[in-house]
């Protein structure tokens, strides 16, 4: 099949056939891909065939794979690679079973957050014959490019607070299993101060970097005042003019620039509705 490139009718999101990431890539087709990412923020490779080792080698070119030592659903031989299914074993889930509940960007909370995520449909559940469990995916550049100029200077040199455990506690909010927070994940993974826009490191844009799976506050800004603000930034994100939900099928690689989006899972399906997807990602710079 010839390489191809559909943009989705949205600020963001693009279709790619043809690519074969059971092969090394050449560089053409590396670059376009990655071009196509830097553009369009999430990409979505069709029609994938793939091993954990072909998926970490395909996101390696792109950064350091990540290893989060608060992960406990990974794959034995690919510590990067993590499991998210509903599917049980001898009573016990094999991977994360809700993960991604609330809008939120990945590792946010970190000093050094996830930069690009590369999610794999492995089995995906269809109900009456309609794929179900889509994700949707918030452009958080054209969000702020789309904010007045009062907003936009209001917000310039903000800071916000993200949260592990905050993240935690809004994993159990909305109806998913709680995340032990325990004394050594506290100091591990402290919560961390990130800019309300950030700048893109690769195309220079601005995006909105608060959401409300992962931030808990503004800092130094009144209670009230602050929760109204986010709750400002965090419904104007998500208006549909933004939002992308992709419909998964078996064997989509959809890959997505933390930066420039925020995401959330829809868990509309539960077991003997299966789903099991493989993800990994890789390390990005420290915020500015």
């Amino acid at each position: 099949m010839p390489l191809s490139v559909k943009n989705i009718d949205l600020p963001l999101g693009a279709v790619i056939s043809g690519a074969d990431l059971s092969s090394d890539l050449d560089e053409p087709t590396f670059s376009l891909i990655r071009n196509t990412l830097d553009e369009r923020s999430v990409v979505v490779l069709k029609g994938q065939r793939i091993r954990p080792e072909h998926q970490t080698r395909f996101a390696a070119r792109f950064g350091k794979l990540l290893v989060h030592e608060h992960s406990k659903n990974v794959l034995r031989e690919h510590p990067s690679v993590s499991v998210l299914s509903n599917i049980q074993e001898q009573g016990k889930n094999i991977g994360v079973p809700d993960a991604g509940m609330v809008w939120h960007t990945d590792g946010s909370y970190l000093d050094t957050p996830d930069m690009y995520t590369f999610l794999y449909g492995i089995e995906i559940p269809v109900k009456d014959g309609t794929p179900i469990g889509n994700t949707l995916y918030a452009s958080t550049t054209a969000a702020y490019d789309a904010l007045t100029e009062a907003t936009k200077r209001r917000i310039a040199a903000l800071r916000a607070v993200h949260s592990f455990e905050y993240h935690s506690i809004n994993r159990v909010r909305a109806g998913g299993t709680k995340i032990e927070i325990t004394e050594q994940i506290r100091k591990k993974i402290p919560d961390m101060a990130q800019p309300v826009v950030r700048t893109h490191p690769v195309t220079g844009r601005k995006c909105i970097y608060v959401s409300e799976g992962h931030t808990t506050h503004i800092a130094g800004m009144d209670a009230k005042e602050s929760a109204a603000l986010l709750r400002e930034l965090w419904d104007h994100t998500r208006k549909p003019e933004f939002v992308y939900s992709h419909s998964w099928e078996p064997g989509d690689l959809v890959v997505w620039d933390n930066a420039a989006t925020q995401h959330r899972a829809t868990g509309d399906y539960a077991l003997p509705l299966r789903r099991l997807m493989h993800r990994v990602a890789t390390e990005g710079p420290a915020p500015y």
